[in-house]
């Protein structure tokens, strides 16, 4: 076994500004392998691909070891008072244990079916609230961020790439053998102000566009092999309502910063998925749209974009279906929502209901009469989807409890439209899924 040795023989591992630094969390850094994440790097140590720093520590009681990454390796000197560290040195990474998801939890009952059962995620709120993490890990086996991997937070300046805070929800994925869904590469909203409003030709943004998705791609391709396995390449391209497509002279498109950058705004589609295959060949390559899931002028405007690009070689594998609902607005029914999936399936595309909630006026209360419906709207989504298991991937929700939903910042007045509510306790919508699931 390779081992590096550094002795390191501490006389005095406690100054004042560390005496906050508890019994409790000296035992629970050193029974659960963990540091914390701002400690400083003081004993620096370089392992190969395969291995981690071990050190070993010590107090007049014994001799304990700390394992974990190559950075932190003062977590011990500056937090665990009358430690010393004795040496540092490299081990091999043990093997992954397989993830085995409590039989109750949401991504149980969906594995039984081979579905995804997905959430979008905020990272920061991985390591600030445990319940948060936990719920994250034990329900679900697909996780997608909220923001942090759009252009804005992405990409802060033409030349540089921020992925730290990405990779971290990447490598949270990786400890409980989740997958990652990559959203967005190409949308409208929440580009970064040096490209909003910068003076670009239409080949510049070409450029841009085509060097962003690459980048983007080629960075978790190769530093997560296998680990992010699709994408969400074209966000919301066309027009919000079936009126509004319905009403439109030019098949319905958005006009967006991309949508001029060739002749047609299908030309731009059409190149931006041809680049992601480049980058990624093994990535499922989504189209993802919202009011899509019945059989209105807008999903059939979609139906028809895709099975015109597919017969030209264009590489969409699915239509994500956003499926953010309203009681307000009715039930979608099982056999619509299977009429829409069977067209799809018909020219070789598969779906994912991509970012579920179904919002309710609870500005008075919720009635029993809106309550049913919001459980209705859950149970034929997953209906749906689990009847159509091969064709339809998965049900993910756009977020999963209700102490930070979006809904209440968007919609005032509306709420309860998660699994989990304020509190982290499964509501009627989680007992729903569940039961669609048996």
């Amino acid at each position: 076994m390779f081992r590096i040795f550094v002795l390191f023989i501490c006389i005095s591992l406690l100054v004042v500004g560390f005496q906050n630094c508890g019994n409790d969390f000296k035992s629970s850094v050193l029974s659960n392998n963990q540091s914390p994440s701002d400690s400083p790097d003081c004993l620096e140590i370089q392992c190969s691909a395969g291995q981690e720093v071990a050190c070993d520590v010590a107090n007049g009681s014994g001799v304990k070891v700390w394992t974990g990454s190559d950075y932190g390796m003062c977590a011990v000197k500056s937090c665990l008072s009358g430690y010393q560290i004795l040496q540092t040195y490299c081990v091999p990474v043990p093997p992954a244990q397989p993830f085995v998801p409590k039989p109750e939890s949401l991504r149980a009952s969906a594995q039984k079916y081979n579905l995804f059962m997905g959430t979008a995620i905020h990272p920061h709120l991985l390591t600030l609230e445990p319940m948060y993490a936990q719920t994250v890990a034990e329900n679900y086996n697909l996780i997608v961020a909220t923001n942090v991997m759009k252009w804005q937070p992405l990409r802060p300046a033409e030349n540089t790439y921020d992925f730290k805070i990405a990779d971290e929800l990447v490598e949270f994925a990786i400890r409980y053998h989740q997958k990652v869904h990559g959203h967005t590469l190409v949308w409208h909203n929440q580009n970064p102000p040096w490209l909003v409003n910068g003076s670009f030709s239409a080949t510049e943004k070409q450029m841009l566009l085509k060097n962003h998705i690459q980048t983007v791609m080629k960075h978790f391709k190769e530093k997560y092999p296998e680990t992010i396995i699709s994408w969400d390449v074209v966000n919301e391209a066309f027009l919000n309502s079936n009126a509004e497509v319905s009403a439109s002279s030019d098949g319905g498109y958005r006009k967006t910063i991309w949508s001029d950058i060739y002749a047609s705004p299908e030309e731009y589609i059409r190149q931006s998925f041809l680049w992601a295959r480049e980058a990624d060949p093994a990535a499922l390559l989504y189209y993802n749209d919202f009011s899509n899931e019945d059989l209105g002028a807008k999903s059939t405007a979609i139906y028809l974009m895709v099975q015109k690009l597919k017969s030209q070689g264009t590489p969409i594998d699915v239509v994500g279906m956003q499926v953010h609902l309203s009681t307000d607005y009715g039930v979608p029914t099982v056999a619509t929502l299977r009429q829409n999936i069977a067209r799809l399936k018909a020219i070789g595309v598969k779906v994912h209901f991509t970012e579920l909630d179904a919002r309710t006026n609870s500005a008075d209360g919720i009635s029993a009469i809106e309550s049913q419906k919001q459980t209705q709207i859950y149970a034929n989504i997953v209906d749906a989807c689990r009847l159509e298991a091969g064709t339809c991937l998965g049900v993910t929700t756009w977020g999963f409890t209700e102490k930070h939903s979006w809904i209440p910042q968007f919609f005032p007045g509306y709420s309860a439209s998660l699994p989990f509510d304020l509190n982290y306790k499964p509501t009627a919508n989680f007992e729903t899924i569940k039961s669609r699931l048996p």
